[in-house]
């Protein structure tokens, strides 16, 4: 049997492409993947539909950067880290 295992790095490199649907675990600002979050974002990975439900910090970053074309969630928060999800109520300020 192969060896399955692999890098984070090589994961997000194999596994998410621009464009891509995607939505990462955890509730608001608990047990998210910040790691992968961060690595989306060193590899200029962009362009993704979030299904993001509760979102914190994870999804507010790369809203952040430009990284997400649409956003769909039930909850948004980020009050553990930062000022409640400041990166989202600013773009969406800007859309209104």
């Amino acid at each position: 049997m192969a060896n399955k295992v692999c890098s984070l790095q090589e994961a997000i490199a194999k596994y998410v492409e621009d464009g891509d649907a995607i939505s990462f675990g955890g509730f608001t600002t608990n047990k998210k993947p910040m790691a992968a979050v961060r690595e989306i974002l060193r590899q200029g990975k962009k362009d993704f539909i979030a299904w993001a439900g509760p979102a914190g910090s994870d999804w507010d970053m790369l809203i952040g950067e430009d990284r997400v074309k649409a956003y769909i969630n039930c909850y948004t928060a980020d009050s553990g880290v930062t000022n409640v999800s400041r990166r989202f109520r600013k773009k969406s300020r800007q859309a209104s």
